[in-house]
């Protein structure tokens, strides 16, 4: 047992040391990749492209989509190197050779710019190249796997690309520097070979790197593994969607910098300045949606991203030669912040949603269908530029150029993409915010963000109250994480707040946070989550509140589950309410019960609750009594209106006014000349009392009344009129119990009238 538990801790160093490894040997490589553009769309290829050998669109949009090229080409290299028991030679000895063969393609069409096919030759080596390093792809995304956890991927990922990108901005700045002290071909030459250096030191540090076992076990032929790939749903779904991204993504990406270069004229200096701001901001974008989709999951991360990317290809038509700086900044700003959380989502999405027993194949159909849109994508966008050339435009005094048509096209197919997003399962995630709409549509959106930011730094966190407040007041399902965290809390406080905010997110997911810390709760913390749950109308909360009422042996938590139930009244609860109020001898209870009845309207329960009604000796209960049977006939607003009134005389003056309008209401519905004589008595006699401060009394008047209502059209309720009758027959009123019988006339009075 211990040895195993030392191999254990053994294995745990060991990955932990290879994550190091890896921050340092991906620091390296992006310096070489950055720098040369080595299968990365960059400005270094396109200014060599576009100025030194005045190659076609057609032929950067390829270059600019060989990344995706070595992913098409992952299966067959994952389908002959599946049964490799070490990674590690592999991955090193095909990241080394591709790279290599990049680097080589530039520097001979460098060096042969006038040969006649030396854009076939560059094709041929790239697409070597692309072949050699394919096989290093789905072997260093397993290793990965294996040695970062899964619950770390978000931060760790983050982190990562975020050390990379300030290797990136050295690597950018470098270049720009080289190209504007050597602008001819020996800068170009400068930038490839320390390329090529980077691509040496990055593969050493690859050596050095510990790789752990493989989890991948391989029961079945490897076609047969790649049919039953394509038979998961969830998996194809998820990777459907993302093509088409993608393929709406790269359709113009690569002729951003065609576009500054050749139709606004901005040098490669310039460009690289705004490069080095774009790696910039995406090293906040790598931390900030790496900690953001740890909370949100991230199908949330992917459909925030798209939205804004969708923003700049069409910000792009607005630049000019004279008018740059601002407009690229926003440009460069929204694709490399946005980017950088598309490209940390998207990465960690395929590890999730990939089983771990073949997580390699998974993950190279995932790269190869999805780098096969995006292939085309640049190709098609180079051969759609290139075709519109001639078919510039002149409009309100702006020239409108043949990629506009391009960019414009990319933020239609976005925005289609969203509105038909099809929904995939992030299977390892107990809660997941696919939702944009309630975080996006509202004017605190930064805010809302921000606040679920700074969530996972919880234990850092010295205002964590303040916190749990600010992510209730959110009411977005994306805060349900960060507060069932605060669940776990060592301060009380800390925790109570964080339940009294979950209940103003009522959405399942909340509900089902609370109903599993109920179980582990203390005696306060229930009262508590029994309390908010009265703001989750549904079923499953119904039947939890239900369980509670029977089985709790607590007499105030009892009381508060059917407090809550009285928010959600069905069949069910106003059959344990009117089973339950018919017995009920203790008071407290009789009115929860009598709530509950109230608001789901069980007429039926009037008999009772009078007869309840009668026994009762303390007016405020009387009056309370009143107030609930003024909510089950739908007077409550009226009733509630006069019970507000503490001055006697106002509150005459209200009654008088009611009985008026109710004796109106009789003169004008009845016909024959006795009946109104009779109307005019019984009205003098009431008014009479209530301004000779005499107690009042309908009962005289019951016979006469209830004749005359029925001489209209007697067609109340047998328990509203039961109702009536008992307070017609009482010996005095108070003037509560007057206002609520003439509110109740008044308006059986009025509904007979708009009938007739």
């Amino acid at each position: 047992m211990e040895e195993r538990e030392t191999d254990i801790y053994l294995e745990r160093k060991r990955c932990s040391q290879a994550r190091n490894v890896s921050i340092i040997e991906g620091f390296i490589q992006t310096i070489g990749i950055h720098i040369g553009g080595v299968f990365l769309p960059s400005f270094i290829t396109t200014a060599l492209l576009l100025q030194q050998l005045k190659a076609p669109l057609v032929i950067i949009g390829f270059v600019n989509s060989l990344l995706y090229l070595v992913n098409v080409l992952q299966p067959l290299s994952t389908g002959l190197t599946r049964n490799v028991k070490k990674r590690k030679p592999l991955v090193v000895i095909s990241s080394f050779l591709g790279r290599s063969l990049f680097i080589a393609s530039m520097v001979i069409a460098l060096m042969f710019a006038n040969f006649k096919y030396i854009f076939p030759v560059m094709v041929v080596l790239l697409c070597l190249a692309s072949f050699s390093i394919s096989f290093a792809g789905t072997g260093w995304s397993t290793w990965m796997a294996d040695i970062v956890p899964e619950e770390k991927r978000g931060s760790y990922f983050g982190l990562r690309n975020a050390i990379c990108s300030i290797a990136g901005i050295i690597a950018i700045l470098i270049a720009g520097l080289m190209l504007k002290i050597y602008p001819e071909k020996q800068g170009y030459y400068i930038i490839y070979a320390i390329a090529f250096i980077s691509a040496l030191l990055g593969s050493i540090a690859l050596i050095i790197q510990y790789e752990p076992k493989k989890n991948e076990n391989y029961n079945e032929p490897f076609f047969v593994s790649y049919k039953n790939i394509f038979k998961d749903k969830n998996f194809i779904t998820f990777v459907g969607i993302i093509s088409f991204f993608n393929f709406s993504l790269l359709f113009s990406s690569p002729f951003f910098n065609v576009y500054y270069l050749d139709s606004v004229k901005i040098s490669p200096e310039v460009l690289s300045y705004f490069s080095a701001f774009g790696i910039v901001i995406s090293i906040t974008g790598y931390i900030f949606f790496g900690k953001v989709s740890e909370v949100t999951g991230y199908k949330f991360v992917i459909k925030l991203c798209l939205l804004f990317m969708a923003i700049p290809p069409l910000l792009v038509n607005f630049v000019t030669k004279n008018d740059y700086i601002f407009l690229i900044g926003i440009i460069v700003f929204l694709q490399s912040f946005f980017g950088a959380g598309w490209t940390i989502a998207t990465f960690n999405s395929s590890l999730l949603i990939s089983p771990m027993q073949n997580r390699s194949l998974y993950i190279a159909v995932f790269n190869s269908i999805n780098s096969f849109f995006a292939i085309f994508a640049s190709v098609i966008g180079g051969y759609f530029s290139d075709f519109l050339s001639n078919f510039n435009l002149e409009l309100f005094g702006r020239t409108i150029y043949s990629t506009s048509f391009i960019f414009l096209l990319t933020t239609i197919l976005i925005i289609i993409g969203l509105l038909l997003f099809p929904e995939y399962t992030e299977t390892q995630k107990e809660f997941e915010v696919s939702s944009i709409k309630d975080v996006v549509l509202r004017p605190d959106f930064a805010s809302v963000l921000y606040r679920v930011f700074l969530s996972t730094f919880i234990q850092n966190i010295p205002s964590r109250k303040k916190l749990a407040e600010n992510l209730g007041e959110t009411k977005s399902s994306i805060g349900v994480i960060p507060l069932s965290r605060l669940l776990n809390d060592l301060d009380h406080e800390v925790r109570i707040t964080a339940i009294r905010n979950l209940g103003k997110i009522p959405t399942f997911q909340a509900f089902k946070v609370l109903e599993n810390y109920y179980k582990v709760a203390n005696y306060l913390e229930k009262k508590e989550i029994l309390s908010v749950l009265s703001n989750f109308n549904f079923d499953e909360c119904r039947k939890f509140l239900l369980k509670i009422v029977e089985n709790t042996p607590h007499k105030t938590l009892k009381m508060e589950a059917l407090h809550s139930l009285s928010y959600m009244v069905n069949m069910k609860v106003k059959e344990l309410a009117l089973s339950k109020i018919k017995t009920e001898k203790d008071l407290s209870f009789f009115f929860v019960y009598l709530e509950i009845l109230a608001r789901g309207k069980v007429i039926e329960s009037l008999p009772i609750i009078l007869e309840k009604y009668s026994r009762l000796r303390d007016e405020k209960n009387k009056n309370e009594v009143l107030f609930y049977i003024s909510i089950l006939l739908d007077l409550n607003r009226d009733f509630y209106a006069f019970c507000s009134v503490n001055n006697y005389e106002d509150q005459e003056r209200i009654l008088v006014k009611l009985i008026k309008k109710v004796f109106k209401c009789l003169k004008l519905s009845i016909h024959t000349k006795e009946d109104k004589n009779k109307v005019y008595k019984i009205e003098e006699k009431l008014l009479f009392n209530i301004f000779q401060r005499k107690f009042l009394s309908l009962k005289p008047f019951q016979k006469d009344f209830f004749k005359l209502l029925s001489s209209i059209n007697l067609n109340l309720n047998v328990f509203v009129l039961q109702f009536l009758k008992y307070f017609f027959k009482k010996e005095s009123l108070s003037f509560f119990e007057a206002e609520l019988v003439f509110l109740e006339l008044e308006h059986y009075l009025y509904l007979i009238k708009k009938i007739m």
